[in-house]
């Protein structure tokens, strides 16, 4: 399963659901891919994985050779990682011809890579560009984080015009697989009308799992960690796993 983690406004914890969920993944006794497409390259940092030099010119040339010279260990058993370089910033001038927003998918669809993992997640900048792309078009699902704040609702919108568009003219298999609120204080008036709000218009695509805000999921970057590593009795910690479990019941049930 292929799962493009995305929001198109930053700081909602977009990257922070990305690792965390991979290391709860792998926690489970699954091989899990994480794929850093951010030429900030925030996931690579939190996890101390130094970039792919060959990453850039594989998604120039997805006919030169394998993701897998790509791959680095994470330190996370069962957790593997593509991480991002800052070259990553010249996809927009490097991949110019009809077509190339197919890459990352053409490279994940090798026979070797689709039988290393059970899942991918792929990390993605919130800006619209190719990298988005990128990412939009090899996943099968689309996770969209969500912190549950004033103006929330206008990243939240961004992110499905463009995934209908990314449906329509490139990738019709992609969908929502799941809307999660992060970095969430549910106390909040604001925060439980988000929920409401959600809930009235994607129906059962607000996931039922919660990450709660935690000082904890903060410091763990700083140490190299994943958070389930850093802090495993930790809030967030347990909302991770909990995260995880729901994705893959909703997997194993065909509703994911």
């Amino acid at each position: 399963m292929r799962i493009v983690i995305t929001n198109q406004k930053g700081g909602v914890g977009k990257t922070t659901t990305a690792v965390n969920l991979a290391a709860a993944l792998a926690e489970t006794g699954a091989r899990v891919g994480l794929i850093d497409l951010d030429p900030k390259c925030w996931a690579s940092r939190w996890l101390g994985v130094e970039g792919a030099p060959r990453l850039l010119e594989l998604l120039s040339d997805p006919d030169g050779g394998s993701l897998e010279e790509c791959i680095v260990p994470t330190g996370v058993d069962g957790l593997e990682m593509v991480p991002a370089t800052v070259e990553l910033a010249r996809l927009e001038a490097t991949l110019t011809e009809p077509g190339d927003e197919q890459a990352l998918s053409e490279l994940l669809e090798a026979e070797e890579i689709q039988e290393r993992w059970d899942w991918v997640l792929i990390d993605t900048p919130p800006a619209v560009g190719m990298s988005l792309y990128l990412g939009m078009v090899a996943a099968e699902r689309a996770l969209i984080a969500l912190e549950p704040v004033a103006m929330s609702f206008d990243g939240l919108a961004d992110v499905v015009r463009t995934l209908g568009k990314v449906r329509k003219r490139t990738n019709p298999h992609i969908r929502i697989g799941g809307i999660v609120l992060c970095c969430a204080n549910m106390q909040t008036r604001i925060a439980q009308d988000v929920k409401g709000h959600v809930a009235e218009q994607f129906g059962d695509r607000l996931l039922e799992t919660v990450i709660r805000r935690d000082v904890r999921a903060e410091e763990a970057p700083s140490h190299g960690q994943d958070l389930l590593t850093y802090s495993p009795r930790s809030r967030a910690a347990l909302d991770y796993r909990a995260l995880a479990a729901e994705l893959r019941q909703r997997r194993e049930e065909g509703t994911l």
